[in-house]
C-alpha cells in the first residue's frame, strides 16, 4: 500500500497492523480508533485527519505530518516520531520515541 491516497476516507476502527503506508496521503481522513501497530508510516501525510484513540504503538512515523490533526488519546508508545510535524506544525526532534520532543 506504499504511496496510497486515502484522503478524506472514513476508516474508523480499521486495522492497519504492520501495513506499509510509506509516503501515503491520508489528508482529512477519519481514522478514529484505527490500529496502526507496527506500521511503516514514514513520511505519511495525516494533515487535518481525525486520529482520536488511534493506536500507533511501535510504528515508524519518521517525518510524518500531523499538522492540524486531532490526536486526542492516541497511543504513540514506542513509535518513532523523529522529524514528524506535530499538530501545531512544530518538528519533533531527536529522541522522539513515544512522544514528540521539540
Amino acid at each position: 500500500m506504499m504511496s496510497s491516497n486515502l484522503s478524506f476516507g472514513t476508516f474508523p476502527e480499521s486495522s492497519f497492523i504492520r501495513a506499509n503506508l510509506y509516503e501515503s496521503i491520508l489528508v482529512g481522513a477519519n481514522f478514529e480508533k484505527a490500529n496502526f501497530t507496527g506500521a511503516n508510516l514514514t513520511r505519511a501525510d495525516f494533515m487535518g485527519s481525525t486520529l482520536i484513540e488511534a493506536n500507533f504503538q511501535n510504528s515508524n512515523l519518521m517525518e510524518a505530518n500531523f499538522t492540524s490533526s486531532n490526536i486526542t488519546n492516541a497511543n504513540f508508545d514506542g513509535a518513532n516520531l523523529i522529524g514528524a510535524l506535530w499538530t501545531n506544525g512544530e518538528t519533533c526532534g531527536p529522541n522522539s520515541i513515544g512522544v514528540c520532543n521539540k
